[in-house]
């Protein structure tokens, strides 16, 4: 349960558990439309070499490696975990506050990206 100003080991424990597995979701579907911008650029010669699908696709590339090091920093912080009790409240003061706090801006920041670039990969939907 999380009190005004701290967050507690369950809780901390449970968003690492639902950050994890939107990471997996999102890479999978990162790897969806990575695969069809592939299809796309074999299958027409005029999008082989269009800049914008290219981006794209860089784009998305960008992205997986976001999402890579933010499960990387979720593992570091999942280490810490078992080093305090159960019911050990984490303070805004305390490092593993700031830790949560910033993974979960970047788990944002990766929703975001995402919608952003399926909203651009509209244009190349058959």
């Amino acid at each position: 349960m999380t009190h005004a100003g701290t967050i507690s080991i369950p809780d901390i424990d449970f968003d690492y558990k639902m950050w994890k597995n939107r990471i997996a979701f999102l890479r999978n579907k990162i790897r969806l439309y990575q695969a069809r911008i592939k299809e796309l650029k074999a299958a027409s010669p005029e999008w082989k070499h269009e800049q914008n699908l290219s981006e794209l696709e860089l784009a998305f590339h960008s992205l997986r490696n976001d999402l890579i090091d933010v499960l990387n920093e979720i593992k570091v912080q999942e280490e810490q975990i078992p080093s305090h009790a159960p019911d050990y409240p984490i303070s805004e003061t305390h490092q593993d506050f700031d830790s949560h706090e910033n993974i979960n801006l970047m788990m944002k920041d990766a929703s975001m990206k995402m919608d952003e670039l399926e909203r651009a990969f509209l244009p190349y939907r058959l």
